[in-house]
């Protein structure tokens, strides 16, 4: 055994598939009222409408727009928190794990597009997470690894660096003028639906993911039965 104590996680996995339903529905909505509203933005690119008629139809979308980038920051700290207690559980027991607790955070950000690392990571933590490998047996490094884990990746990783590549999504985001503000909208129809579908069905295969994981790891540490 290590000398940390175990973090537990099974509430902080609860929190986290909450807040993931809840940016499921908020992505779902806002990619409703993107599409809603563009029969508006091209009467107002044709003359049709006023720029106060088209504010007033954007207004709803636009600021859901800054209620999903808060729940994606929420997100982020939390999956962040959650990996870091998992990894350090696996030290504190004697798992010779690859990648350090640290790795939770810093690994997000290097590299910035693929999310190697967090994937990496991931895939040595459910392992790691093997139920019946004991303390001290390296029984778990032969472990099968959930589909979960290169779904979620290469819904959240690989297909939108390849929508980038392709030129389907834009790394510019709605903003400037009402009439650039429409310009976007117009452009990244196609594009923004698009992202908006992997983002759901990436949110999704997450959650999963993090329910499976956590089930694994607490009945590893016992914190399942001590409930």
């Amino acid at each position: 055994m290590g000398s940390m104590p175990l973090r537990r996680v099974g509430g902080l996995a609860k929190a986290l598939v909450v807040l993931l339903a809840v940016y499921v529905a908020v992505t779902i909505l806002a990619a409703i009222l993107t599409q809603s509203v563009l029969g508006d933005v091209e009467d107002f690119l044709d003359g049709s409408i006023s720029e106060d008629e088209l504010t007033d139809a954007l207004g709803p979308t636009l600021g859901l727009g800054f209620v999903q980038g808060g729940v994606t920051i929420a997100l982020v700290v939390l999956t962040m928190i959650w990996m870091y207690r998992i990894a350090g559980n696996h030290r504190s027991i004697g798992r010779r794990t690859t990648w350090a607790a640290g790795w939770a955070i810093g690994g997000w950000f290097l590299p910035p597009v693929l999310f190697v690392i967090p994937f990496l990571m991931l895939m040595e933590m459910w392992k790691a997470s093997e139920p019946t490998s004991p303390p001290g047996d390296e029984g778990w490094r032969r472990a099968s690894v959930s589909p979960l884990v290169p779904i979620w990746w290469v819904l959240y990783g690989v297909l939108p660096l390849v929508l980038i590549i392709t030129g389907r999504n834009p790394l510019r985001g709605i903003g400037g003028d009402i009439d650039d503000v429409a310009e976007q909208f117009d452009e990244q129809r196609t594009q923004s639906l698009l992202q908006s579908i992997l983002s759901v069905l990436a949110a999704i295969a997450f959650g999963l993911l993090v329910r499976a994981m956590t089930d694994r790891h607490t009945r590893l540490t016992g914190e399942a039965s001590a409930r």
